[in-house]
């Protein structure tokens, strides 16, 4: 209950009233403080989560530096691939790989001779691959690729990467796309020779193909980018499952093992695509890199397998 005060000239005045405006005005000033220190707060966690956002682009930026670094010099015109004989005809050139789970983007240097088939123009097209010991420029130095195209009749586009023997099936699907990219293949399905460790991308290929689970752009890629498999004496073979074999069986694309005389781990493999999948086989005298043993044997077979023997009139 509020007290009357009287003041010195007599006037009365309510002690009751004066305490209600203080209390209401101590009650805004605990609203506004607490308003301040709340908006405050905000602004800090605000001025906080920024940098943060700012280090974020700062990580992606760098990411895309770097992938600008990984395919630096790597330019889409084709260049002769050089001056000697087993050379002639042969133009050399790299396309960007995009990074993709462990692979950094990249350039994948190649070399190419024959035409050039525009998509559905159903030409016929072979991509080599390399064992981990070679590169692409075995190929070339040997005279295979030259005469490949040569002895078609002018009729293969022929095509060897310098792709790492790490790569699996959806690695070898990129350089796929990157060369129909550039207009260096069709884009059709293509035949692919894997000597020895390359091979891994071909068997990832029937792994991912023979996955029970969904129907993902990695389980097409063994129809979308495969024609026929000239696999030469491939150790991943050895612990590929049978459902990974027989994917080449079930989708259509024929296999041409290849092996040496000398190479029993060469012999092994190929029996087992025979039994499990029934590939043709083919003997060629000399060791684990038959084909640079006995190069005019393995190109007269090759192109005997691809339908272009007859062409080169033989």
């Amino acid at each position: 209950m509020g007290m009357t005060v009287i003041s010195s000239n007599g006037t009365k005045k309510s002690q009751g009233g004066r305490n209600s405006f203080l209390l209401a005005f101590a009650a805004v000033l605990v609203v506004l403080i607490v308003a301040a220190a709340y908006s405050s707060g905000g602004r800090s966690d605000a001025s906080k989560a920024k940098p943060q956002k700012g280090a974020a682009a700062a990580d992606r930026s760098m990411e895309d530096t770097k992938e600008s670094v990984a395919i630096e010099g790597c330019s889409s015109e084709e260049t002769p691939a050089g001056d000697d004989a087993n050379s002639a005809g042969l133009s050399k050139g790299c396309v960007p790989l995009p990074s993709r789970s462990t692979f950094p983007a990249e350039a994948l240097p190649y070399l190419h001779c024959g035409p050039k088939y525009a998509s559905d123009s159903k030409g016929t097209e072979l991509i080599l691959l390399h064992g981990a010991k070679f590169t692409k420029e075995d190929w070339r130095t040997s005279g295979i690729l030259a005469k490949l195209c040569d002895r078609s009749g002018g009729e293969l586009s022929a095509t060897a990467l310098d792709l790492s023997v790490r790569a699996d099936g959806p690695r070898l699907g990129d350089a796929f796309d990157a060369l129909a990219k550039a207009g260096v293949i069709s884009g059709d399905p293509a035949t692919f020779v894997t000597p020895s460790a390359s091979g891994k991308a071909m068997v990832s290929l029937g792994e991912w193909a023979a996955k029970g689970d969904g129907s993902g752009p990695e389980k097409l890629l063994i129809s979308r980018i495969v024609k026929s498999w000239i696999p030469v004496a491939c150790p991943a073979i050895r612990d590929a499952s049978e459902m990974a074999i027989l994917s080449f069986q079930k989708y259509g694309k024929p296999i041409f093992a290849i092996y040496g005389t000398k190479d029993s781990m060469g012999k092994t493999v190929t029996k087992r695509l025979v039994d499990v999948a029934g590939a043709q086989e083919l003997e060629l005298e000399g060791s684990h890199p038959c084909y640079l043993d006995s190069p005019d044997d393995f190109i007269d077979n090759v192109l005997g397998f691809m339908g272009l023997k007859e062409m080169a009139g033989e």
